[in-house]
């Protein structure tokens, strides 16, 4: 029990300063691109890359750190007054019970974050550049996306500051949804889509292609 009392407050501990590290990181740099967000991590080729986003990260380190220190009160409240005592004890209960009263709306926030989908698209430029897709749940009876590049041989997408949004369907996925089309004018990518499901004539589906899909 002695060295369970200072190995979880320990290793949790370890866990927040990774979070406020990397917290710090998306507030620092992420603000300077096109959306306040650190771009995401692309691993893997491209018949079967893998996306990774940093509001994954974050969840996965708040998760973590909600466990840690939950297990850490129990540890607490199980030794008794040793190794921890009086004052101190109280202390640290108070801190976690602090952290994770804080950390639980944060993780929630951090869910709104994460697309629903990756679009890896077709086809790759000469040189293996590829434009991928993200689409994203916006909660707000609509949904949107946005375009990436990924540079061969780098393992973060950059954004280029295009998207879409089709208005009044929370499921509406421009790549499923729509007739679309992918062109390369040399290292430059030119995306266009059409709504297969617009009656009427109401163009619920707006896309967004003023800065150039250009690889590096």
């Amino acid at each position: 029990m002695k060295y369970a009392c200072r190995f979880a407050p320990a290793c949790t501990a370890t866990l927040t300063v990774v979070h406020v590290a990397v917290l710090v990181a998306y507030l620092r740099f992420g603000c300077l691109e096109h959306a306040c967000t650190l771009p995401p991590l692309f691993l893997g080729v491209f018949d079967g890359g893998i996306v990774i986003q940093y509001e994954t990260v974050m969840l996965l380190l708040l998760a973590a750190e909600i466990v840690g220190w939950i297990a850490t009160l129990i540890v607490l409240r199980a030794a008794g007054r040793h190794p921890i005592a009086g004052v101190w004890r109280k202390l640290v209960a108070v801190t976690v019970v602090a952290v994770v009263l804080w950390q639980i709306p944060m993780t929630l926030l951090m869910s709104f974050g994460i697309a629903v989908r990756w679009h890896m698209l077709t086809p790759a430029s000469p040189d293996g550049c590829m434009v991928i897709t993200s689409t994203d749940d916006s909660g707000m009876r609509s949904s949107g996306g946005t375009f990436w590049i990924h540079d061969p041989g780098s393992w973060v997408l950059r954004n280029t500051g295009n998207g879409w949004y089709y208005d009044e369907n929370v499921d509406y996925d421009i790549i499923e949804d729509a007739d679309w089309s992918l062109q390369w004018s040399g290292d430059t990518a030119v995306f266009d889509a059409t709504d297969t499901n617009d009656a009427g004539g109401l163009n619920r589906l707006s896309v967004y292609t003023s800065h150039p899909m250009t690889c590096r």
